[in-house]
């Protein structure tokens, strides 16, 4: 089939598709918000008197 995205197939799972990819994006937004805390973190916040 020359337009996949026009078959039964994606008709049945488009929105579970779409919800697959949205997550593993959001994921990944939320990873890189994870590492950039990691590698600006201030470690005197964290120091002892």
């Amino acid at each position: 089939m020359d337009r996949d995205y026009e078959s039964t197939a994606w008709a049945d799972n488009h929105e579970q598709l779409s919800n697959g990819i949205s997550s593993l994006f959001k994921k990944l937004a939320d990873t890189f918000t994870l590492l950039n805390k990691i590698e600006y973190e201030a470690p005197w916040r964290h120091m002892r008197p």
